[in-house]
């Protein structure tokens, strides 16, 4: 029978996600490689961030147990003008570069002065008598105080942690994650064991050099081991040349200063003003980059190509191609399976620059995937936002790093105008950092077109947050005196200030011959007055102006008074006046909404391969689409985090003058063009959405319906640190913004009904503190007396992490007939605190089912069997379930335990599983044995048929599935590798394209096979498929030999094989398919094209399906053992 099935419109899926690296103060951080690692680690995928990721999968590594996908990511969240592209492309990342990166706080942890050499005390530990030493090493910035923060990932689970005292992890959130490390000794790093008892090393370490520190700043992902130890998949790296970091950066100070000198003997102290000067600075970081060349695994390999051409961006490599390989089992030689070429341009930026480098950023155009033979596959096309960037040195960039198109700009330093800072007006800086909603999208991805000719657009939309801030809003009270013909006139006026305020008294004075004026401020309420009055000899027409700063204390209240007087009796004397103005900055609170930093998407629309609309996603964001999410940083550091008060040390000696040590102390206000605190907060965003609503519209763009979803917000903590006027922040990272609620909705008649609505419950279960001591001196302090330990302070802040996960659900399901309810409630009592151990759901109907759970650290067992479970949770298999019951309205209704062995070399299998049905019911016992390396032999069910099976191909595949028989009593062999499949040979297979199963077969000519340890009270069939027309000589052959059907010059023959312990098979003929099984017993057959799939199956009676692959790898035909097709499969592409 023929069929042909032909399949249209084939799409790969591309996967959208909503997840920026935190940008740390006084940090040193990984490598620009390294740092986008953690930036699309950290910014989680979800709605809540509005920023999507999308993701095109580009192949899956499958082997044993462990699959490790392997795709290209974009990070949506808008291009910095310093950004790098990676070695793909601008805004793309591969994502099987793991690695464990760290930000070094202070010093590195592992290095001289480090704190796994030198524990980080308590506050309450130090003795300032006794401690001396190690304070003033801490604030020399010799010893380490904080600690590093440590960001990993595996593919099966990631987060932050940071080392104890005693050398052991922090890990932030919690997870039964298990991290061990050696990296103080020589070639050090990471092992991380995740709760399946998987191994993950981390040794290849990339490095960086600042400061005049050198230290390991990632280690990158070596090898993964399977839990069951059977498989390895390993990691291979090219260590790239050194490159350069160059850090730019603006400062300014104002406020007045002092400066001391000696003049005449004596220490003359002047004060001095800082007007704001624009200083520019740079730091240069050294970073050794290693690069992903191959990866390993048993039945493949997978090798990135790196480009023959020195790329124009900056000199790092990139990927030209990804290839895949498959390996003989046979010969161990590799064939090339699969090719993902990145075809790649660049963007180029307008202007002049003397490095070509700033110029340029790689940009990824499309992707193709060929397959064997270079035949071509998928396209995946990539469109971007025709607005260019500017030069990566260019100074035209907002406030959180975007392009705003201000190309004037010649500094990173914002423009802030009349600053009130200690009774005096200041400017500082003279860059324009706003934002532009036009060049934030410069170089943004917005349209993907799919191998079917189909695309998405998206569009995007900056970030907005409610910004509770202050504002300054001018104030001012004046009075004016005029001497007019009555020869004088006295004016005042009453004025009071809520809070206390820096103030201007801006005095004028006007006078002619033989007059006078007077001006003064007064405070009523302590008596005092400030008189500014200029003491002219009064014979002269002369004008006066000046300006000095004050303080107008809270509640206090003040009286302007102004007086222009003319000589008594001197009349026709006019025109003379005074006049005083007391000006100040109010602070008053101000709500408004504020771009908050990059962007987030807007809507995405689909089309098909004939630009035909398919339908239209549309996001809105805030709490009843208010259109702006919440900071979790407090308004105050958001809008003043560019600024800080710095306190100033300066001593003088002068000995031949019997000065010791003369100071001066002061403070002033220090702008920066970076910030002073950290704001990318949760998990690398700058904002989250407490609520976001998705609309769906069809092709048509009417409504499909819309979904609601709400979040939990959160807020961050943070310590005072004396003297400093900074914070140290206690950010909430182990606390997730969780989604909360899930509405569904929808469109009928013009409106939008809700139809199900899911709740989501948390609650901290586990929580703990460490603490990082900051040690440091109050200020600036140079001179002598500069070691002094007046001059030190020391002060400790949290790091907290804790495990908060989902508690309880509650669903409503809304329909015609009223509202159905289903609760379920989750607790988590195993030994661990952190595994779920029962599950209760209760519905509408009153029924409640009961679902347990018990892990390896939950139970004690006997024998050899707790012999296995100590060995499980020394491998860190704690998340395997040991037993499972459940419960129908407390009636016992399911059953099931399982129990492992240990095989030796750590190879942990499951030797038996019992279940039972209800509490009547007779338990079903399922055995299992294994070979030396782990491989299952046999199964079965208590007083039921064994079933057993052979592997092959590396130990990779099942060839052979007996059933009736054990491994042992068995033989089969397809002759494909290495693996002789229980039967004895010395000869090599050979390939033969016609063979019946598989592509090769053997010649017994260049050797005979044969079978030993066979049971001679056995009866035994022999079958195999013979190149020749006669059968072959087996001796104990019994009754008649079955010939089967003759096909490509191939002939199947069957023996009855009795009273024999062992058989010889000889001649010079070439056979295929040989089996050996006990007569009572059935078996099916399997070859395979390693990393494609099954190409044959023999069943029991030698009838063979062959499976045909194309070029790509896609199954093409289905055919008999005659050839005849019995499937047939067509695969368009709309490119091809």
């Amino acid at each position: 029978m023929k069929s042909l099935f032909t399949l249209l419109g084939v799409l790969s899926c591309v996967f959208l996600y909503a997840q920026t690296p935190p940008k740390l103060s006084e940090v040193i951080p990984p490598s620009p490689q390294a740092s986008q690692m953690i930036r699309f680690g950290e910014y989680k995928v979800a709605h809540n961030t509005g920023v999507p990721e999308i993701s095109i999968p580009l192949y899956t590594i499958k082997t044993g147990s462990l699959e490790y996908p392997i795709a290209i990511s974009y990070h949506g969240s808008g291009i910095r003008v310093n950004d790098e592209a990676g070695n793909v492309g601008l805004g793309w990342m591969l994502t099987a570069v793991k690695s464990v990166s760290r930000i070094v706080n202070g010093l590195p942890d592992d290095g001289p002065g480090g704190m796994l050499l030198n524990p980080i005390k308590r506050q309450t530990e130090i003795d300032p008598t006794l401690d001396n030493s190690y304070i003033f090493a801490g604030a020399e910035g010799l010893l380490d105080t904080e600690r590093d923060v440590y960001v990993f990932s595996t593919g099966t689970t990631n987060g932050k942690f940071v080392f104890k005292n005693d050398g052991t992890t922090f890990q932030i959130p919690m997870t039964l994650a298990k991290i061990s490390s050696d990296i103080l000794s020589l070639n050090g790093g990471f092992t991380i064991e995740d709760a399946n008892g998987n191994k993950f090393a981390f040794r290849s370490a990339e490095y960086t050099s600042y400061d005049r520190s050198h230290f390991a700043s990632s280690f990158m992902l070596d090898s993964i081991i399977s839990a069951d130890r059977r498989d390895t998949i390993t990691f291979q790296y090219t260590r790239e040349k050194s490159t350069f970091v160059i850090d730019r950066s603006n400062s300014a100070a104002i406020g007045p200063k002092c400066d001391l000198s000696i003049v005449n003997g004596q220490v003359q102290q002047i004060e001095k003003d800082q007007p704001g000067f624009n200083f520019y600075t740079t730091k240069q970081t050294q970073y050794q980059q290693l690069t992903l060349s191959s990866i390993h695994f048993r039945s493949g390999k997978v090798e990135f190509v790196k480009s023959a051409t020195a790329r124009q961006d900056n000199d790092h490599d990139y990927f030209t191609n990804m290839l895949v390989y498959s390996k003989d089992p046979l010969t161990g030689s590799y064939t090339q399976i699969k090719n993902v070429a990145f075809n790649q341009s660049y963007f180029e930026s307008g202007g002049t620059t003397s490095n070509p480098w700033d110029k340029y950023r790689l940009k990824l155009d499309n992707v193709t995937i060929y397959g064997k033979n270079n035949t071509k596959g998928e396209v995946y096309t990539f469109g971007y936002n025709t607005m260019m960037l500017p030069l990566k040195t260019s100074y035209a960039v907002d406030l959180w790093g975007y392009y705003n198109g201000k190309t004037s700009n010649f500094s990173y330093l914002q423009r802030e105008e009349n600053i009130s800072y200690k009774g005096r007006l200041y400017n500082v800086g003279d860059a324009d950092r706003s934002f532009s909603e036009l060049y934030l999208k410069a170089c943004q991805l917005n349209k993907i077109t799919y191998p079917t000719g189909g695309y998405t657009t998206f569009e995007f939309e900056p970030n907005r947050l409610l910004n509770n801030r202050t504002s300054q809003v001018p104030r001012s009270e004046k009075v004016t005196a005029f001497s007019g013909e009555q020869g004088y006139e006295k004016v005042s006026k009453q004025l009071s200030v809520p809070v206390t305020e820096d103030a201007l008294i801006k005095v004028e004075i006007f006078t002619k011959t033989n007059t006078r004026c007077i001006v003064k401020l007064k405070n009523v309420t302590t008596g005092t007055e400030t008189s500014i009055t200029p003491n002219y000899p009064g014979d002269l027409e002369r004008t006066f102006s000046t300006t000095v700063p004050t303080t107008l204390l809270a509640g206090n209240n003040y009286q302007l008074y102004a007086e222009a007087l003319s000589p008594a009796g001197g009349t026709g004397i006019t025109g003379s006046s005074a006049s005083i103005e007391v000006s100040w900055s109010e602070t008053v609170d101000v709500e408004d909404i504020a771009y908050a930093g990059g962007l987030r998407i807007r809507s995405t629309q689909n089309f098909d391969m004939d630009n035909k609309q398919a339908g239209k996603r549309v996001y809105k964001y805030g709490t009843g689409e208010n259109n702006y999410g919440l900071a979790i940083m407090p308004a105050y550091f958001i809008n003043n985090r560019f600024w800080k008060e710095q306190n100033h040390w300066i001593g003088l000696a002068a000995p031949e003058f019997n000065i010791l040590c003369h100071n001066c102390i002061w403070t002033d206000r220090q702008y920066s063009s970076s910030s002073n605190y950290q704001v990318t907060l949760y998990n690398g965003s700058t904002v989250i959405y407490p609520e976001v609503t998705i609309y769906d519209y069809d092709q048509n763009m009417v409504p499909n319906g819309k979904t609601v979803y709400q979040y939990n917000t959160l807020s961050d903590k943070f310590v005072e640190l004396p003297y400093t006027f900074s914070l140290a922040q206690t950010n909430t990272y182990w606390q997730e913004s969780n989604l909360t609620d899930e509405s569904h909705y929808q469109y009928k008649d013009g409106q939008f009904s809700l139809i199900h609505r899911k709740q989501y419950f948390y609650q901290p279960l586990k929580q703990d503190l460490l603490y990082n001591l900051k040690v440091s001196y109050k200020g600036t302090v140079t001179g002598c007396g500069a070691n002094s330990s007046i001059w030190w302070f020391w002060a400790e802040y949290p790091i907290e992490t804790g495990f908060e996960p989902l508690v309880r659900t509650r669903e409503e399901t809304i329909t015609p007939a009223g509202t159905l309810t289903n609760e379920t409630i989750l607790t988590y009592g195993d030994a661990t605190g952190m595994l779920l151990s029962a599950q209760q759901t209760s519905n509408s109907d009153g029924k409640i089912n009961l679902s347990s759970f018990k892990y390896p650290l939950d139970l004690t067992l006997q024998g050899s069997l707790e012999n296995a479970r100590l060995q499980m949770v020394k491998q860190h298999m704690l998340s395997q379930p040991l037993q499972i019951q459940f419960f129908k309205d407390g009636l016992n209704t399911y059953s099931e335990s399982t129990s492992f062995t240990n095989l030796g070399n750590e190879k942990i299998v499951p030797i038996k599983k019992q279940f039972s049905y209800g509490q009547s019911s007779s338990p079903i016992i399922q055995s299992f044995t294994y070979s030396s390396d782990g491989l299952l032999s046999s199964q079965s069910k208590e007083n039921d048929v064994v079933q057993s099976y052979l592997w092959n191909y590396n130990s990779q595949y099942p060839t052979a599935k007996i059933i009736g028989a054990n491994a042992d009593q068995v033989a089969h062999s397809s002759f494909e590798s290495d693996n002789k499949g229980n039967w004895s040979y010395t000869g090599l297979p050979i390939d033969d394209a016609t063979a019946p199963t598989g592509s090769r077969c053997y010649s017994l000519f260049s050797g005979n096979i044969s079978r030993e340890n066979l049971d001679p009270t056995v009866s035994y069939i022999v079958s195999y498929w013979v190149k020749d027309n006669a059968p072959l000589n087996i001796s104990g052959t019994t009754g008649t030999i079955q010939k089967g059907i003759t096909c490509k010059g191939w002939t199947m023959f069957l023996h009855h094989v009795s009273g024999q312990s062992s058989i010889a098979i000889t001649g010079t003929a070439t056979i295929d398919e040989l089996r050996l099984y006990p007569e009572q017993a059935r078996m099916n057959t399997y070859t395979y094209l390693p990393l494609v799939g099954i190409t044959s199956v023999c069943d029991q009676r030698n009838q063979i399906i062959h499976y045909i692959y194309d070029d790509l790898g896609q199954l093409f035909q289905e055919t008999d053992t005659e050839g005849n097709i019995l499937k047939q499969y067509e695969y368009r592409f709309s490119q091809q």
